[in-house]
């Protein structure tokens, strides 16, 4: 924990980072001394901190001299200038998790959303719900929600902060999982499986992070795990914290059902010790279901009013990039729509997802491999039976500026409603020669797919 008594003037080596440009705006509102420095830098962030008052600099040693601290972003390796001027001269420097957790998390009630999938969708909706039931929560989300207008709220006043917890690791100089700065007292973890292969060497490597999480919590905290996950619910032998099951399984203490599907919605059925709720959401599918059930356990759990709740999560549109309705076409019966899966587990249960809500329509899956953990090629077989249940199955090219990030051992699979495309040009005339009308082409990359979007956009809005 960072003494910040003392400290007055601020710099961000990085500050572009969505979490770091939020951090940013936060601390110059406390009242610090703040200036950051990027490279590549564009709206809207740049915009953003603009409109807050904080000039970027290009990276210089000068940014840096006569500061308090220097908070060091993720992606900052050694070799750049500003790191090795405050290594040199021993100016005091931290990563953002730790800058978060001594500048804003400090004194209050902690809840912290873990695990691969989902953490994004259930920290925001939990956030919206003590936010909907007038709690004034303070908050740091790795997403986009348009109800909650910023990522990233604090407020001195508010008991609890909403944090969206990272297992990837720190900085260069901390290699360990990000969450781990963080000591929570309602702690959700919901599917654990194998990502950032770039840090990770397997399963049980990451696993071993969310051990020493557990190892963190206080007896008495709350800890959720996700019980239809079989490595998931395996941590809590390793609790010492109270236990709380959330999912479909019938021994879990809040059990959910799907009901059926009404008015564009969802409808969902959760079952706790005493009472069965009914609500409907526009968060759909399994893993939805999951997500807004961790949600209502959290919430229920601080003894909020379940109907509340329920009103909470009915008016919740959801999270910018998740099953996000980019173009329609009425007339041609075609839908773009943005995802940001990037996981054979997640593409599995979007492009399920997607053909619930279209049965008449065909499901055309486009894949862009943009996580170090898809181009490492350690996915495997896995990829190709995630893609089962679409009608088609595009793999873009890996992005340009992603090729020489991690070594590339990525080989799209093959099959016969599988097509491997290499560049833009391919993906135009590929447009050009199908017939799919009445169609959903559903995008799914962590990355930046747009031009692919705009290209379906444009094809069928000059027909």
């Amino acid at each position: 924990m960072i003494c910040t008594d003392k400290i007055k003037k601020i710099h961000l080596t990085g500050i572009c980072g969505t979490a770091m440009g939020n951090i940013a705006v936060g601390l110059k509102n406390s009242g610090y001394e703040i200036t950051g420095s990027d490279s590549g830098v564009y709206p809207p962030m740049s915009d953003f901190l603009k409109e807050n008052g904080i000039e970027i600099f290009e990276y210089s040693e000068e940014n840096v001299k006569n500061k308090d601290l220097v908070i060091i972003g993720n992606a900052i390796p050694r070799g750049n200038v500003e790191v090795e001027f405050v290594l040199d001269n021993k100016i005091p420097f931290t990563s953002l998790p730790e800058a978060v957790n001594s500048f804003f998390v400090k004194n209050k009630k902690l809840i912290m959303v873990t695990g691969t999938h989902g953490k994004t969708t259930t920290t925001s909706l939990i956030a919206f719900i003590l936010e909907y039931c007038g709690l004034n929560p303070s908050f740091l989300i790795g997403g986009i929600v348009p109800q909650l207008k910023s990522g990233f709220k604090y407020s001195e006043e508010s008991k609890y902060f909403v944090l969206e917890g990272d297992e990837y690791d720190t900085a260069f100089f901390d290699k360990t999982s990000k969450f781990l700065k963080f000591t929570p007292d309602f702690l959700v973890i919901n599917y654990l499986e194998f990502d950032h292969g770039d840090i990770f060497d397997s399963l049980k490597d990451i696993k071993k992070s969310f051990i020493h999480l557990l190892k963190k919590c206080p007896k008495n905290s709350t800890v959720f795990l996700n019980n239809d996950h079989k490595t998931t619910l395996s941590l809590k032998d390793y609790s010492f914290s109270k236990i709380k099951l959330f999912g479909f399984k019938k021994n879990s203490d809040f059990k959910v059902k799907y009901a059926g599907f009404k008015n564009g919605k969802s409808i969902y059925k959760i079952k706790t010790e005493s009472n069965e709720y009914t609500l409907s959401s526009y968060l759909h599918g399994k893993h939805n279901a999951r997500n807004l059930t961790a949600a209502f356990s959290v919430c229920y759990s601080l003894g909020l009013q379940p109907e509340k709740i329920i009103e909470a999560i009915e008016s919740f549109y959801g999270v910018s990039r998740r099953f996000e309705t980019y173009y329609e076409n009425e007339k041609k019966g075609i839908t773009v729509i943005q995802d940001f899966a990037h996981h054979p587990t997640a593409f599995e249960y979007t492009i399920k997802t997607a053909k619930k809500l279209y049965p008449n329509k065909k499901i055309i899956a486009i894949i862009e491999p943009a996580t170090n953990t898809m181009r490492s090629g350690k996915f495997g077989k896995k990829l190709k039976n995630s893609v089962k249940q679409a009608d088609l199955t595009i793999f873009l090219p890996v992005p340009s500026k992603k090729r020489h990030s991690v070594k590339d051992n990525f080989t799209p699979p093959e099959g016969e409603n599988i097509v491997n495309l290499n560049n833009k040009k391919d993906f135009e005339e590929f447009l050009g020669k199908g017939n799919f009308e009445n169609s959903v082409f559903l995008f799914m990359s962590n990355g930046a797919p747009w031009g692919y979007m705009k290209m379906v956009k444009k094809f069928y809005q000059g027909e």
